[in-house]
């Protein structure tokens, strides 16, 4: 009789292994599954329009890239005033005079009523190209600093965005894990009851079953860490996105 358990006991452990082999072997099947999943989601068609339509909004709608605008305004400003600063360089005066003539003994003088005077500024004529020259120089910079800012922002909200596809591949991952990990506690719950395994190998299965509850629980924050990064970017919930 007690041949007869130990071969059971035998026979269990040697089940026990080929199972923990199998796992093993599984896991960098799941990993690369993974992998696969979120490389084919970027490749997909809808996925990349999607991206393209969240690359729009973060373009139109990301706060910082008004103030990049706004500087491309003002050097446009400075360019036009630039342009005309030659006038700049022009003063003009003028003069009444409410007697036109002056009598007196010796010699009589006839002023015009009217009189108008301008005078130029010759250095400040020369410098003038040298002015609008400075302003287009500026203007140039603004627009390549803006044109720099949208292409980092497009970048930037699909790369966040690819994250989170990421997370979301990692959470289902997780959770099969933790579906697995219930079914193997179940599973080694009535062997113990039963007699047929160690307080070893239960809690063993019950810290797997932890780890994977933890794990689940990270990428459940991943998920919502980066969904909300790629809505600080487009301004809007993602489930708003049309």
């Amino acid at each position: 009789m007690k041949d007869n358990k130990t071969g059971r006991a035998s026979v269990n452990n040697t089940i026990t292994l080929c199972g923990l082999c199998m796992l093993l072997l599984l896991l960098p099947g799941l990993s690369y599954a993974q992998t696969f999943t979120s490389v084919a989601a970027m490749n997909d068609s809808a996925t990349i329009t999607y991206m393209d339509k969240l690359a729009k909004l973060a373009e139109e709608y990301y706060p910082q890239n008004e103030y990049f605008r706004g500087k491309v305004d003002v050097m446009q400003e400075g360019l036009y005033q630039a342009k005309w600063s030659w006038l700049n360089t022009l003063s003009m005066s003028y003069q009444y005079n409410p007697k036109q003539a002056v009598d007196n003994s010796t010699t009589s003088s006839v002023f015009p009523q009217f009189g108008i005077g301008i005078t130029v500024n010759i250095g400040n004529i020369f410098l003038t190209p040298s002015r609008v020259s400075q302003a287009n120089a500026e203007l140039k910079a603004s627009q390549a600093s803006l044109s720099t800012q949208i292409s980092f922002i497009r970048a930037e909200v699909k790369r966040r965005f690819a994250k989170y596809l990421q997370s979301l591949d990692m959470l289902k991952i997780r959770q099969r894990a933790v579906n697995d990990s219930e079914s193997e506690v179940e599973f080694i719950k009535h062997k113990f009851e039963k007699g047929e395994t160690t307080i070893d190998e239960y809690n063993k299965v019950l810290r797997s079953y932890t780890d994977n509850l933890q794990g689940k629980a990270t990428s459940e924050g991943d998920v919502l860490y980066t969904k909300i990064s790629v809505e600080e970017l487009i301004g809007m919930k993602l489930e708003d996105v049309k």
